[in-house]
């Protein structure tokens, strides 16, 4: 009777243990988890929902000014002496206007914001002080003359005479309200026709920081108006209903999926949130953030430092990546950030630090840091005085609560900066000195108020309170099965160690599912093969662009499988789905990407490819892209990189392979290794595990492609890639007691095609044709100028008509109605 009583609290106790092992493990853990996802999702029910929509404090806004001291001396070719003015201090409401949900989990809204100046906090400042700033609306407008039409800079810049008010020299003195918000009035009356051209353009390109005067006799100038007037979007951002490590991804912007105003995927990528909330941390911390900055069209970056303390709460420090402005020698991937007409010294790039926003606010306009900290010294170098780059005070940051990933403090900041260019034909730039010269810089952030700051104190001890009762019970349960098993061994009547456990290895190959494995039809086993399920399922679903609204986007990858970016990596850069499924790229035209980009799903990432340059292949003319050589490249060379590496994968590379290997046991839940075949391209250390068979070679083992010069079409192509496994000394496991450590291949694939000849045919045909058409456009053009020259030559011999006149009859026609005489024009 003691044993049977002995046996049956023996089993209870095991069967609680089990419980508790569950609870532990996963059931309160997992219960957690569920209510932090519940009240951080973008639902009207959350708790989270009525804060993102409208904050519940403003941000603080400050503008700090750079006041020219000696603009006289400057004037005359002396160093700028600078006087920092600040902070100028604004409440900045933010407010979203919801317009309706959308596809894959995403909600759609418009952001208002509206600034009110706080003078409490600007103490003795006020918006009426007086300033001399460098003239930003002046040097924009006449650099972009100089550097279009260099020609027209001296008539310009004389209808800029009367457009800005006392344009005497390249400065300009007034209140901080009206250069800030209200408007410095540009005018646009008077009888300089080239005036008329200029607000003309003004008017008809709208640019944001202009605003029309309502008698529509000119315009307000203003840096920062337009924010306080218009709302910007819509944005589409992800909800984390579906996926909470989507939170607050903003997929789209103004209906556009990437800024075309880079000219490039990568750079025009819109890529992280709009600040005000990021997914869960969960104590899993991204090593990078990011944040989409639409009114610099592109996306920043922050690293992780590391963990930190703030009003007595756990958060995750970022700090903004030193190589997010950084020169292309730095940072290869910001050589789209460059254009070839920038600057010759730098292959199109600016020096490091600073970022040309001409292509996203159409006008000369450069940012960088505050005081061009992070950037190259040799900008200091242009100054007397007052540029003083101090990382604690111009740096940008922010804290994440360490469980929930909501912003506890945060500062982003930026200045903004024009190249005053010594011009000789210009009076007002006739004697400076050439050089990047500052307006303002601005700090936009917040801190979480004391009332919010209460309620993370409270959730953080319900969860550990959680955490205690968790571990409590699962003690409990031990203690309750080492007394159960005490009283059966006391009592002699049951084993507790069964000796046989085979199943759960079979076990876990059916919950886990791996694509590797396919059950035998009688379920006693299964049948391992490297591509065995290629041949039996679909892949997908893919989401595609199809060129129709824009041919460059055509082919483009932007979704897969009904996620936007490939979360196994836990990074967004790592996990972005970028580029084609190889079959299809956009039109080349003659003019070629430095990169072309494809997505690979069996391995969870995307692949990109470098221009070599054109080439002839079957009588085709084409372009060669090579594999990058940076692809699989170790984060010493390639620090982008860094998302694809663990922390428990290697000791000796923080976590990161040796050269030219990516771990894929993120993709497929196995420690593979996949590199180039024979190791090309890789670390030559992995060379000297084998005495023989292993020979890179860049003609048998790259991966390239070639496409038509015109359409983009592929010619041939082919994608090779190795599969490896570490084949590892274990002194307790029989079968490895005597190997060697070290990478072993087991084998490599070669995927590709070539048009086949009826194909190549119509491209020789398509391309005659174009030729023909190119031929053709000459000669009606060639035809045209004879006949021009012939009819001249009669006109001229019968005598009748002076095609040179010397009155200025001609008008330049503006719009219906107006004409300008060109006596007028001086």
């Amino acid at each position: 009777m003691i044993g049977k009583n002995a046996k049956l609290f023996f089993s209870v106790s095991v069967c609680a243990l089990i419980v508790a092992i569950v609870l532990a493990s996963w059931g309160f853990p997992k219960i957690v988890q569920k209510q932090i996802h519940k009240s951080l999702q973008i639902e009207n029910s959350s708790m989270m929902f009525e804060k993102w929509r409208e904050l519940p404090v403003p941000l603080q806004f400050k503008v700090y000014l750079f006041n020219v001291s000696n603009a006289e001396d400057v004037n005359d070719g002396a160093k700028p002496i600078l006087n920092e003015i600040g902070p100028y201090v604004y409440k900045e409401y933010r407010v979203k206007r919801i317009l309706g949900y959308g596809p894959n989990d995403t909600i759609r809204y418009m952001l208002k914001k509206t600034f009110q100046f706080d003078q409490e906090a600007s103490g003795t400042l006020s918006e009426n002080d007086d300033v001399t700033l460098i003239n930003y609306s002046y040097l924009a407008a006449i650099l972009t003359v100089l550097d279009i039409m260099p020609v027209a800079a001296v008539l310009v810049n004389s209808a800029l005479a009367t457009f800005f008010p006392n344009l005497t020299d390249p400065f300009m003195r007034v209140k901080v309200k009206d250069i800030l918000f209200d408007g410095i009035f540009l005018n646009c009356v008077g009888e300089n026709s080239a005036l008329s051209l200029v607000c003309g353009k003004i008017r008809l390109e709208k640019p944001s920081v202009m605003r029309p005067a309502e008698d529509d006799k000119g315009f307000y100038f203003s840096m920062f108006g337009h924010l306080n007037t218009t709302e910007s979007g819509p944005y589409d951002m992800n909800r984390g209903i579906e996926n909470i490590h989507e939170l607050g991804h903003i997929v789209a912007y103004n209906n556009k999926t990437t800024m075309n105003q880079w000219g490039d995927p990568y750079c025009g990528q819109i890529n992280g949130s709009d600040s005000s909330i990021f997914p869960p941390i969960e104590g899993n911390p991204p090593d990078k953030i990011y944040t989409f900055e639409p009114e610099i069209c592109r996306s920043f970056s922050a690293s992780l430092v590391g963990p930190r303390e703030i009003f007595n709460l756990s958060a995750y420090y970022y700090e903004i990546d030193e190589m997010l402005f950084a020169a292309k020698s730095a940072n290869p991937n910001n050589k789209c950030f460059c254009k070839k007409n920038w600057s010759a010294n730098h292959d199109g790039c600016l020096l490091m630090g600073l970022l040309n926003i001409e292509p996203c606010k159409n006008a000369p306009a450069i940012v960088s840091l505050p005081h061009y900290y992070l950037a190259s010294e040799e900008l200091l170098d242009y100054f007397d005085g007052g540029i003083h780059p101090d990382k604690e005070k111009h740096r940008s940051f922010v804290y994440l609560e360490a469980t929930t990933g909501v912003v506890i403090k945060g500062l982003q900041r930026l200045q903004f900066n024009i190249e005053l260019r010594n011009s000789p034909a210009i009076p007002q730039l006739e004697n400076v000195r050439t050089g990047l010269f500052p307006l303002l810089w601005i700090e936009e952030g917040a801190e979480i108020p004391k009332n919010i700051q209460e309620e993370l104190h409270q959730a953080n001890k319900l969860l550990g309170y959680v955490e205690a009762i968790r571990w409590v019970i699962l003690g409990l349960a031990i203690i309750l099965c080492i007394a159960g098993a005490f009283c059966v061994s006391r009592a002699g009547g049951l084993n507790p160690w069964p000796n046989r456990n085979s199943a759960l290895v079979c076990g876990k190959i059916r919950l886990e599912k791996p694509s590797v494995m396919r059950p035998a039809e009688d379920d006693k086993g299964f049948y391992f093969s490297m591509f065995g399920h290629l041949n039996t399922t679909e892949s997908g679903p893919y989401d595609m662009n199809r060129g129709i609204e824009n041919i460059h986007e055509l082919g483009h990858i932007v979704a897969y499988n009904n996620k936007t970016t490939m979360n196994q990596w836990g990074d967004p850069y790592c996990g972005q789905i970028n580029g084609s499924d190889s079959s299809i790229f956009p039109p080349i035209e003659g003019n070629p990407p430095d990169k072309i980009y494809t997505f690979e799903p069996e391995i969870c990432r995307s692949f990109s490819a470098s221009l070599v340059g054109p080439r002839e292949i079957f009588n085709l003319s084409a372009y060669y892209y090579e594999i990058d050589e940076m692809l699989f490249a170790a984060k010493s060379a390639n620090p982008n990189n860094k998302c694809f590496c663990k922390k428990n994968w290697s000791a000796n590379h923080d976590g990161c392979l040796l050269m030219g290997l990516l771990n894929i046991e993120p993709c497929k839940n196995a420690p593979a290794i996949v590199s180039l075949p024979h190791y090309y391209l890789a670390s030559e250390e992995l060379l000297d595990y084998f005495d023989g068979g292993i020979h890179p070679d860049k003609e048998k083992h790259r991966s390239f492609v070639y496409l038509e010069a015109t359409t983009g079409v592929v010619i041939k192509g082919l994608q090779r890639l190795q599969f490896n496994i570490e084949l590892r000394n274990s002194p307790a496991i029989p079968q490895l007691e005597n190997v060697r450590t070290g990478l072993f291949p087991l084998l490599w694939i070669e995927e590709g095609a070539e048009i086949p000849k009826n194909i190549q045919e119509e491209l020789h045909q398509a391309n005659k044709l174009l030729g023909y058409v190119e031929a053709i456009r000459w000669v009606i053009l060639g035809l045209a100028i004879i006949l021009c020259i012939a009819g001249a030559f009669c006109v001229s011999r019968a005598g009748g008509l002076n095609p040179w006149p010397n009155r200025n009859s001609v008008s330049f026609i503006l719009r219906p109605g107006n004409t300008i005489d060109i006596n007028k024009v001086r």
